[in-house]
């Protein structure tokens, strides 16, 4: 038992219900037709059950209900977290974990996110490591920078100015590895609130069900290493943790580094430099415990020359002659539009003006992540292209297509982007 009161208010728990009202209430939906699928016409998972004991009237929720939970809080005590073995995208033969909580940790969890974020943000913020919502004020929107101002900084401003070396550094089992007593001393050392420390020493040290068969699996200790996947802070705690590398790049004076979460690249104006700092970087990993993929070609770290060779970065792919879309992009592309929105049995079953809107809406989400990687017109060209093969000459498919010409993306640009 812990009173959690200590460290979170009533209007923390408010904010922290209305931020876990956002995450995804329903069993997950497997089928083709998931994106036709009302949410209301899905059957609620355990979030969205623990949501609805909440619940006053059809729109609103009960603050007398809130409260109560946040009375709670004063005598508080976790359930162990159910440990899960996730198949690694593109290799089903291998897992990372994950540990969920139940849902009523989850709204604890996301009541402390704010004070959690606040306590990091300092460190956080002058180190400038985006896709945390630290860096608001960069933005003249107060939105934390998009994906695509990202690279065209990185291009516009390191690429086009000599750093055309790029080193590309992934870990493996990101979370998974970080020496908790490690995390602990840093954050002592950085006079981080004294309850916030105990509360976190808590959460990560919580029991875990199911823990041998998944570490068996994943080949990944749980019980006494690394920070818990799943917790509304789980990327701040991990991103701070590992400051002490990207101080390392950013002392440098001959080297140019971004960091979005785990995913880290720094630039050099020549190859020598970034391999001695490669180097650096491997010997502090290997103090921290962190585990830092081999240098190489046919590695997860890579040290590139963009002048022959383009990098992947966040969707794009950069080279010394610019900025493209990636291939995985348009592949993505493809693959939703066959799978999830012109299927057969979406053909069969919708009216084309329920499949019009599914269709407008994906591709105008796109559009807003990639459009500005490369050429419109050309973009809207291949897209219109991978939407003909598709058609080919299926003639379900093609009789659709010849009556619908909202289909055809660089005739209906504006009406998409509405």
């Amino acid at each position: 038992m812990y009173d959690y009161t200590k460290f979170t208010s009533f209007a923390d728990v408010q904010e922290g219900f209305s931020r876990l009202k956002k995450k995804n209430k329903y069993r997950r939906d497997r089928s083709n037709n998931k994106r036709f699928i009302n949410a209301k016409d899905l059957e609620l998972n355990a979030l969205g059950k623990f949501l609805e004991d909440f619940r006053k009237s059809d729109e609103t929720y009960s603050d007398v209900k809130i409260f109560k939970f946040y009375k709670k809080l004063e005598e508080f005590e976790l359930d162990p977290f159910q440990a899960l073995a996730i198949p690694k995208p593109g290799n089903k033969d291998q897992y990372r974990p994950l540990l969920v909580p139940k849902p009523k940790d989850r709204l604890l969890f996301d009541s402390l996110y704010k004070k959690v974020k606040e306590a990091f943000k300092p460190h956080l913020k002058k180190r400038d490591l985006y896709g945390l919502g630290i860096l608001k004020e960069k933005n003249e929107k107060n939105n934390e920078p998009k994906v695509s101002e990202i690279v065209s900084d990185l291009y516009e401003n390191k690429i086009s100015n000599g750093y055309s070396f790029a080193l590309v550094l992934d870990y493996s089992s990101f979370f998974s590895t970080i020496d908790r007593d490690e995390l602990f001393k840093q954050m002592e050392k950085d006079e981080i609130n004294s309850d916030l420390i105990e509360i976190i020493k808590i959460i990560i040290n919580n029991n875990i069900d199911n823990v041998a068969a998944v570490e068996e699996k994943t080949e990944v200790p749980l019980k006494d290493v690394g920070v818990p996947q799943g917790l509304a802070f789980s990327p701040l705690l991990a991103c701070y943790y590992t400051t002490p590398i990207d101080d390392l790049y950013l002392n440098n004076s001959s080297a140019q580094g971004y960091r979005y979460i785990d995913d880290l690249a720094i630039f050099f104006k020549n190859k020598k430099e970034a391999q001695t700092s490669y180097q650096k970087i491997k010997e502090k990993s290997d103090r921290m415990n962190l585990k830092l993929h081999p240098l190489g070609p046919k590695e997860k770290s890579e040290l590139i020359d963009l002048s022959e060779k383009p990098m992947i970065y966040l969707g794009a792919e950069v080279s010394s002659g610019g900025i493209k879309i990636a291939k995985s992009a348009y592949c993505s592309f493809y693959d939703t539009i066959s799978k999830e929105i012109f299927n057969n049995s979406i053909l069969d079953n919708y009216e084309d003006k329920e499949i019009k809107n599914v269709f407008y809406s994906y591709v105008r989400g796109w559009l807003n992540h990639y459009e500005s990687f490369g050429d419109r017109d050309q973009i809207l060209e291949i897209l219109d292209g991978k939407i003909e093969k598709f058609i080919g000459k299926h003639k379900k498919r093609k009789a659709f297509y010849e009556r619908n010409s909202w289909m055809k993306v660089n005739e209906n640009y504006e009406k998409i982007m509405e």
